[in-house]
């Protein structure tokens, strides 16, 4: 465990100092030396990275002198490759905070230098700082950290392999998965390796992760859960629903998430099973996964979860039944949305998602219901508006007539303006009456009753 602390560490380090506000607030200039050489002195004594990981505000000397070193850019680094050349640690150490921040060609000569550095936190923060997708130089420097005899560096370089910003070409994230595969052996990388080969998300790792969900450590087989949903390969998914039984509630929860994602239409029972046990985070997350698989038989199960002790529950209940789309949940989410002291955000939304008339009522009567919990009328209107039939008009010209809610008025406004393409947005309500007293015939129907 302290290898994957060791790991977090080192890139909530890189990642925080590069937050922004670094190099932002202007120094004092009486307060600082006057050239780069001094500059970089007055870096000693001072743990910068500590500094910016904590997110703390510094005013000392030598957090200014690092900040007008980024904004000297190449002037600074003759300077700076003097600075790694320092018997003090904590100089060589903020030397490389600072050329992970310049960004120059010239700055990262001098950082994968830095990844040979006697000292294996400076070569760790180093390997964090390279560009690795946007340098072939930076890139093979992390490679060959990869072998480096101090885990927390390995560690830095495999999490230096995944992808930010860049979104690197399927040829180098293959090569890349390849690499890191055979670290998903070693005890010391493997939890980080596990977690950038979910993200490169080539299925190329899928059967060597899935291996893993047998593994000793609880924080490994999580991340291994986790990893599976971003690759989405339905060749383990089968393997997977073994985690919806694992001993730790976290790599239930991750395992079930990812079984949605995957979208496997086998594993619906297995997660059909979760609907009814007692733990109420994985009730939740075994219906939002089978709101995304989308499968019909689903539906008798996640009914009765609209009924739920637990809020969280009956949303992901109303939400999954809104994606499936069976018709046989619009009376049961009627009934809820019209109980008071409920969450309506979700049950409403799952009704506009149905689009069937028999809605249009219940959806009227809680919009205009004072006694009903606010929260959701913006769902509600919205979901009256996509009905498509006449008399979801005729509903919300009715909400905006009678709503006694200030809110509630301009959304219908909103909403009848996106059905039939007038805006009556600053109209007074005499106007949308005349309106509607002219047009209403055009936007009526009887709603034919359910068999």
């Amino acid at each position: 465990m302290s290898y994957h602390i060791s790991l977090r560490f080192a890139v909530c380090l890189f990642v925080l100092s590069t937050s922004p506000g670094f190099g932002q607030q202007a120094p004092d200039p009486e307060a600082l030396p006057n050239n780069p050489d001094k500059l970089v002195a007055s870096m000693a004594g001072e743990h910068l990275p500590s500094a910016a990981k904590m997110r703390v505000i510094s005013k000392t000397p030598g957090w200014h002198a690092a900040k007008v070193l980024v904004s000297l850019k190449d002037d600074a680094v003759p300077a700076l490759a003097k600075g790694l050349e320092s018997e003090d640690r904590t100089i060589r150490l903020n030397t490389v905070f600072v050329l992970s921040q310049i960004g120059t060609p010239a700055a990262l000569r001098l950082l994968i230098k830095s990844v040979s550095d006697s000292d294996p936190e400076i070569r760790a923060l180093a390997v964090a700082g390279l560009p690795t997708y946007k340098s072939d130089e930076a890139r093979q420097a992390v490679l060959r950290t990869l072998k480096d005899p101090a885990p927390a560096v390995r560690n830095a370089a495999i999490m230096a392999l995944q992808p930010r910003e860049e979104k690197p070409d399927n040829q180098i994230r293959f090569a890349t998965a390849s690499v890191l595969i055979p670290l998903l052996d070693d005890a010391t990388t493997q939890y980080a390796a596990v977690d950038v080969l979910g993200k490169l998300g080539m299925n190329i790792a899928a059967l060597p992760l899935v291996k893993r969900l047998k593994s000793e450590d609880k924080s490994v087989r999580s991340a291994v859960a986790r990893a599976l949903g971003q690759l989405k390969d339905n060749q383990v998914a089968m393997q997977l629903t073994d985690a919806l039984r694992d001993s730790d509630r976290y790599v239930r929860m991750y395992a079930a998430n990812s079984l949605g994602e995957i979208g496997d239409l086998r594993t619906t029972p297995a997660l059909v099973k979760l609907l009814s046990g007692n733990e109420s985070f994985l009730r939740r997350d075994a219906a939002i996964a089978l709101g995304k698989i989308g499968d019909l038989r689903a539906v008798p199960r996640l009914l009765p979860l609209l009924e739920d002790p637990e809020e969280m529950v009956r949303f992901a209940a109303a939400e999954a039944l809104g994606q499936i789309g069976d018709p046989r949940a619009v009376e049961p989410l009627c009934r809820s949305l019209l109980r008071t002291g409920r969450d309506h955000s979700s049950v409403a939304r799952a009704l506009g998602r149905l689009r069937d008339p028999h809605a249009i009522k219940p959806l009227t009567d809680y919009l205009l219901n004072d006694e009903m919990r606010p929260d959701g009328f913006r769902e509600a209107v919205n979901a009256l508006a996509q009905i498509h039939h006449p008399d979801a008009v005729a509903a919300i010209v009715k909400v905006i007539l009678n709503t006694r809610n200030d809110l509630v008025g301009p959304k219908a406004r909103q909403a009848l303006r996106d059905v039939i393409g007038i805006s009556f947005a600053h109209e007074p309500t005499e106007t949308i009456a005349k309106w509607w007293d002219l047009n209403r015939e055009d936007h009526l129907r009887p709603i034919p009753e359910k068999e």
